[in-house]
């Protein structure tokens, strides 16, 4: 079956909780266990967490490894709430930090951690290119990648029989989002093309049950030139407003579908050619979105040098 897109964040209070509440707790321990076996020279330094949920598994990787610093991140405030809760009771505020930001373009140092993990979140993403291209970003060369998520299955049918087979005890509501969750994840194939779409062809691919895939490895020493992707530099920023002032560059090919930010975007080509919808801007040109209008798509259709003003977060993806 066809992917169908799912909402990219919880925002519904009920609805995080109803997730932290469900019985998670054999998936969770079966990825920190996973990381242990697959990485286990690694005993110190920093871990992100993108997408932590009720942080659930930052507390037991905090746990497994004492001598690890872990960021947590999520872009769900109700979820993040939860996260602070979940670490404050478990004793670990000093190493292991929530904070709520929402991919791409993560404000937090470039390629400054040792590690990159996330469980259950690129089905979440519109565009699954921006996960990937964060996962490069954030990760230090030569750094270490977990990343699992679910298998979208053959059909709403075989969907159906997983919610019952394996949320068959949960809430309603939980059932509810686990059915929405496979239809909104990507096959084994597709996860495939877009690491290797990424420059991360040395990642294993691979199957970790019937019903979830799992990518690990190493980040290359340099991602391949000439691979389709993202760079930005953070030029200014106003903690109050959240406004930022950044250089971005894309290369040719790179693309997102659609954006909606939630303030105004002013943007002024420096160099190459920058597709939005139907329009294409050149060097010079000078564009502005309003906050709260879905655009899109766009597409780098040469190599392009952007000055980007975003007053508000700039977080493509309805």
């Amino acid at each position: 079956m066809d992917r169908a897109r799912e909402p990219e964040l919880m925002i519904d209070p009920a609805q995080a909780l109803a997730y932290a509440r469900a019985d998670l707790a054999q998936v969770n321990q079966g990825f920190v266990d996973r990381f242990r076996t697959t990485f286990p020279k690694m005993t110190s330094g920093t871990i992100v967490d993108l997408g932590c949920g009720p942080a659930d598994i930052p507390v037991r990787l905090a746990r497994t490894l004492p001598e690890c610093i872990i960021t947590a991140v999520d872009g769900s405030e109700p979820m993040i709430a939860l996260a602070q809760q979940a670490v404050k009771e478990a004793g670990l505020d000093q190493r292991v930090r929530p904070l709520c930001l929402r991919l791409p373009m993560l404000p937090l140092a470039l390629q400054s951690y040792d590690a990159v993990v996330s469980n259950s979140l690129v089905h979440h993403i519109p565009d699954p290119f921006l996960f990937w291209n964060e996962v490069v970003r954030l990760g230090r060369p030569t750094g270490l990648v977990l990343v699992m998520d679910l298998l979208r299955p053959e059909s709403p049918e075989r969907a159906q029989e997983m919610v019952e087979k394996y949320m068959a005890h949960e809430a309603p509501l939980v059932k509810r989002d686990f059915y929405s969750a496979l239809c909104a994840s990507f096959t084994l194939r597709e996860v495939r093309a877009q690491v290797r779409a990424r420059g991360l062809g040395g990642l294993v691919c691979e199957m970790a049950s019937d019903r979830r895939w799992i990518v690990w490895g190493h980040l290359p020493r340099a991602v391949p030139k000439g691979t389709p992707g993202a760079w930005t530099l953070l030029l200014n920023k106003d903690p109050e407003s959240r406004s930022r002032t950044l250089a971005v560059r894309y290369t040719k090919g790179w693309e997102v579908m659609e954006s909606l930010h939630d303030g105004t975007v002013e943007v002024l080509v420096l160099e190459g050619q920058w597709q939005v919808g139907p329009i294409v801007y050149g060097p010079g040109d000078y564009f502005c979105v309003p906050g709260g209008v879905v655009h899109g798509p766009e597409r780098a259709l040469t190599d392009v040098r952007l000055l980007v003003v975003s007053h508000g977060p700039l977080t493509p993806g309805p």
